[in-house]
């Protein structure tokens, strides 16, 4: 706590109004002196006006402003050294509405928790409600509550460490370092608000006040300081944000009069008191006056030198878990083989317990790792292979979140025998696997068993592993042996699960999706069987993972013909401004998620789309022919009487007489057949054939087809953009001498060549006239 801070009187607010004539509108900035000592004391005049205005507030159901406000406003009673159960029937207004809180909104529980623990209640305890347990539903083993809302992990440590949670438990340390991955790269969390409540909860997690994380929030902290000593949010400096930030500060062991918070002589203290009122009350702003119990809430304990928990729970005598059950699991297997074994305990304080196993309690005592806390009664599992055969005697202990230990379980003896050599299943299917900036792999493959190795993130070792049965984590270990690409996968012995760290030098965002779904299971636990056709391996620097699908009607089309490309997401549905790549152009994906495209050079082309936030689409591959194309004879192959006998040859071979047959677009007239150069024969009918039957002893021929549209069709389009042109200018006698001309013209044939084909070929045709 801050002292002996240089005092100065409260002498007077001065008042600067500043007219901006060009924008039409005035804005009032107010400056003031303060007149107490950092931090205000509970008797300071301030401190009592502003708790009077929360009694005359107050309700006689004992409510302040709702039941969020009285849940802040108790910790603010409480942050000024007040006993809660003295303000009328305010602890049993926040005991009756307990039911009221939202199921599915881990805030609110964390609130109130926070405000439980500000009354000395029991928050494991309280409305026949344990709190504890209640905010322990929401953590996904990474993080508590929504993905999308940071909040609820802010307010979760602070909520927790207030119940006298240990902050080195793993809900609160995963947490902690989830919060530091959502730090942005100018420092902060967003706005003012939500970065003072992470540091506020990442300081009182464990870290250290010096790191570069705390660093680095301050000093974004300070671009949001405003000349009148307030920090600001939706624009404006105002005392929500502030109040926090002087928290944020004072949890630090930071002093918010110092030199480094001051702007033009002004500190966030100076600026709160400005914004207090005659009735105790403080202002939003200078100029608005919203949710003012809110607000006095927030000032008090940010003027005393207080910050969130304002209190931490202390329970009384702590009793260890009772004894575990026997471990249940298979009584025999094979070595090398994983086998998972579960235990429960019941705690007499219905504390959070945690569990570790003996894999060998006959032996040497082969000890794993403490689980993470669970829930009093709750089933946790732990998988264990044994690496040599013969008898093992497993036993477990169960540990309360106070370290209490119980005693050890009867044991299950388990028989490993010899490897197993059964049949195993084999899942196929396609993988695709997207880097950051590229694609390591797409294709089908077939994969039963794996062995790979992993890091055991506690010892640092490389460790060989196996998986009995086709697993999602099998198909990136087979996709890898495959294309000869890198990969690290890491161990994590208290959760029991394969974390893939990185492939080459893309690390700690990747994702797998089944089906384009997110399952809810590590890629080692799931078992692919027939209904999963796609696996999806993905980097994404999110933890909302979406990913980008990519559809085209067929798989070849002629040179210039138009085709259309869509783009969707793991859902379906059409995205928008999607880049689509094309050969070497680019294009954007309409509001429908499509974009139309052709290609003017035969050939075989790759597509495949990319945006912000999505993973890479899967790479198709199309084909580009030409407006007309030889399919008879083919090019390589052996005909024998004009039938086709062999392909793959290194040059094409004809003996007899054969039928040169043509595949074009519809819009072709007319097709010429040239042979050596000089024209055989013109059809001006479908389908367009050729009988090649001249007498050749074994000569190297070339055969060619030229193909030809009717230009009619682009005199219709000139027509139609003439007469958009003319029909606002122009009488109606006009317009029909137009119409009257085209249609004169347009009786004339007006072909012009649309492309050609050619194909070499040994020919060997002695008797021509018996064909």
């Amino acid at each position: 706590m801050l002292k002996n801070n240089k005092k100065f009187n409260f002498i007077s607010k001065i008042f600067i109004v500043i007219i901006f004539i060009n924008l039409g509108f005035s804005q009032v900035i107010v400056y003031a002196n303060t007149g107490n000592e950092y931090p205000y004391q509970p008797g300071d005049s301030e401190i009592i006006d502003a708790l009077n205005y929360l009694e005359n507030q107050q309700l006689g159901d004992g409510s302040i402003g709702g039941i969020s406000v009285s849940a802040w406003a108790t910790m603010a009673i409480s942050s000024a050294c007040q006993d809660p159960h003295n303000w009328g029937n305010l602890v049993n207004y926040l005991e009756e509405k307990s039911i009221l809180l939202d199921p599915d909104k881990a805030t609110d529980w964390e609130r109130h928790t926070l405000a439980i623990v500000a009354c000395d209640e029991n928050p494991r305890d309280f409305a026949d409600i344990n709190f504890v347990e209640k905010i322990y539903s929401f953590f996904d083993g990474n993080q508590i509550g929504e993905t999308a809302n940071l909040y609820d992990d802010f307010f979760g440590i602070l909520a927790l460490i207030s119940a006298g949670i240990d902050k080195n438990t793993s809900i609160i340390q995963n947490t902690k370092s989830y919060i530091i991955t959502k730090q942005n790269s100018n420092g902060g969390w967003g706005d003012t608000d939500s970065t003072a409540a992470a540091i506020m909860a990442l300081i009182c997690s464990g870290q250290d006040n010096n790191s570069a994380v705390i660093s680095n929030a301050f000093s974004f902290l300070k671009t949001l300081q405003t000349n009148d000593g307030g920090f600001k949010s939706w624009g404006v400096s105002n005392s929500a944000s502030t109040s926090w930030a002087v928290m944020a500060i004072s949890a630090s062991g930071k002093n918010p009069v110092g030199i480094e918070w001051q702007k033009n002589a002004n500190s966030p203290i100076s600026y709160l008191i400005n914004l207090q009122k005659e009735d105790g009350s403080f202002n939003w702003s200078f100029d608005q006056n919203i949710n003012p119990e809110w607000m006095t809430s927030y000032v008090i304990p940010a003027l005393l030198g207080k910050y969130y928990p304002v209190k931490i729970y202390k329970s009384g005598e702590n009793n260890p878990p009772n004894i575990p059950i026997k471990p249940s699991g298979k009584i025999s297997g094979y070595k090398g083989v994983s086998y998972t074994y579960s235990t429960s305990a019941t705690d007499p304080d219905s504390d959070r317990v945690q569990y570790r196993f003996d894999w060998d309690a006959n032996g040497d005592h082969d000890y794993s790792d403490w689980t993470t806390l669970d829930l009093s009664g709750h089933i946790v599992s732990l998988t264990h292979s044994w690496s040599k055969v013969g008898p093992y005697h497993v036993k477990a202990q169960a540990r309360d979140e106070y370290g209490k230990e119980s005693s050890w379980s009867p044991e299950l003896i388990v028989e490993i025998n010899k490897k197993n050599v059964n049949i195993k299943n084999e899942w196929a299917g396609f993988v695709r696997i997207e880097g950051k900036n590229n694609s390591f792999w797409q294709g089908t493959l077939t994969v039963d068993e794996t062995y790979f190795n992993a890091k055991n993130v506690d010892t640092g070792d490389i460790e060989e592993f196996y998986i009995a049965y086709p697993s999602v984590l099998g198909t990136l270990v087979k996709a890898a042996d495959l294309a000869g690409f890198s990969y690290l996968i890491e161990y994590w012995p208290s959760w029991d699960a394969f974390l893939l760290k990185s492939i080459e030098n893309d690390s700690d965002w990747w994702h797998y999706l089944v089906n384009y779904k997110i399952p809810m299971v590590g890629a080692d636990k799931y078992e692919l069987s027939e209904k999963d056709e796609i696996i999806l391996w993905g980097y994404l620097e999110n933890w909302i993972v979406h990913a980008l699908k990519i559809s085209i009607d067929k798989n070849e089309f002629y040179k210039n013909e138009e085709f259309i490309i869509s783009v969707f997401n793991e859902t379906d549905c059409g995205i928008e401004n999607a880049t689509v790549y094309v050969d070497s152009k680019t294009y954007l994906t309409d509001v429908e998620g499509n974009v139309t495209v052709n290609i003017s050079k035969p050939g075989e082309f790759i597509i495949y789309s990319e945006k912000e936030g999505f993973l890479r689409s899967e790479k198709v591959k199309i084909k580009i022919k030409k407006a007309i194309q030889i399919i008879k004879p083919l090019n390589k192959a052996l005909y024998i009487f004009n039938f086709k006998i062999k392909e793959t040859l290194k040059n094409t071979f004809i003996f007899g007489a054969i039928d040169i047959k043509v595949d074009c677009l519809e819009d072709i007239e007319k097709v010429e057949f040239y042979i050596d150069n000089e024209l055989k024969y013109t059809d001006a009918e479908k389908p367009f054939e050729y009988k090649l039957n001249e007498r050749f002893i074994l000569k190297k021929i070339n055969i060619t087809v030229k193909s030809y549209v009717n230009n009619r069709n682009y005199k219709i389009y000139n027509l139609i953009d003439e007469i958009k042109e003319l029909i606002d200018e122009t009488d109606i006698k006009t317009l029909f001498i137009l119409i009257k001309n085209f249609i004169k013209d347009y009786q004339v044939q007006d072909l012009t060549i649309a492309d050609s084909d050619t194909i070499y070929a040994f020919m060997l045709n002695l008797f021509p006239k018996i064909h």
